[in-house]
Parts: C-alpha cells; sequence; structure tokens
C-alpha cells in the first residue's frame, strides 16, 4: 500500500500529526487514506446498515443515523438499552481493518459503524463509556 503524508510523499509513521489532552492521545496522518470515496462506496453498499429504535423518557423514536455493530465471534455490546446484533466482517471492512491494524499495531475485534445520511442525522454530546468497551 502506498500512504501520502501531509507533502503528498511517502507517509512517514514518525511524521504525524499528535493532538494529546488528559485522556486523549490523537494520531492523524493526513491523507492516509487513499480513495477514500470508494472506500465509502464499497462500505455504504455492502455493510448490512439498519436504524435501531431508542426509547427515551417513556417515548420510542428512531435512532437518527444508521448502525451496524461487526465483530468476532463472541463480541458483544450494548447502548442505551440497545443490543446491537453481531455482524460477520463483510469485505471492504475486513480490509480496511487490516491496513487500520497494520499502521497501529494493535488487533480490533470489533467495530460500530455509523452512518450519518445528511445533516438531519446527529447525535446529542454523549459518552461511548459502556463497561465492555475499553478505554
Amino acid at each position: 500500500m502506498n500512504l501520502l503524508g501531509p507533502d503528498g510523499g511517502a507517509c512517514d509513521p514518525l511524521q504525524l500529526l499528535r493532538v494529546e489532552r488528559p485522556g486523549l492521545n490523537l494520531r492523524h496522518w493526513p491523507r492516509w487514506l487513499q480513495e477514500a470515496d470508494r472506500w465509502q462506496q464499497r462500505m455504504e453498499q455492502q455493510v448490512p446498515w439498519r436504524q435501531d429504535t431508542i426509547t427515551l423518557w417513556g417515548r420510542t423514536h428512531p435512532l437518527p443515523r444508521l448502525t451496524c455493530w461487526m465483530g468476532d465471534p463472541g463480541c458483544s455490546y450494548t447502548y442505551s438499552g440497545v443490543r446491537n446484533a453481531i455482524e460477520a466482517w463483510v469485505p471492504a471492512v475486513s480490509e480496511l481493518r487490516a491496513l487500520v491494524e497494520e499502521q497501529v499495531a494493535w488487533q480490533f475485534n470489533s467495530l460500530l459503524l455509523n452512518r450519518y445520511r445528511d445533516g438531519r442525522d446527529k447525535l446529542d454530546w454523549h459518552a461511548d463509556d459502556e463497561p465492555e468497551l475499553d478505554p
């Protein structure tokens, strides 16, 4: 894979942008993923998107986004009373997973994909702090 750095040349893992704050250690390689539009199109087509509902203050509403919980067998994830059914890795996401794991030297067992279709799809400020998630 040919990675691009901020200057358009080869991306060196030592030449990255870092954002560090209490509880945050973000590493960012601008333009790391080539052909991002093609990746997005593949995921839009391959991922089994669904729209869950959530009950707040006694009223049930559709979540304002599409989601898919994808991962290895045995992984589970529940948030706000929504238990996500695990889906098998589709080719596009599996390939992207391998590229990310190669760059960060870490293995991931699951992923919550969120698809915001337009400016009306959004969530208010919240924390993804469920106990089954690693810090």
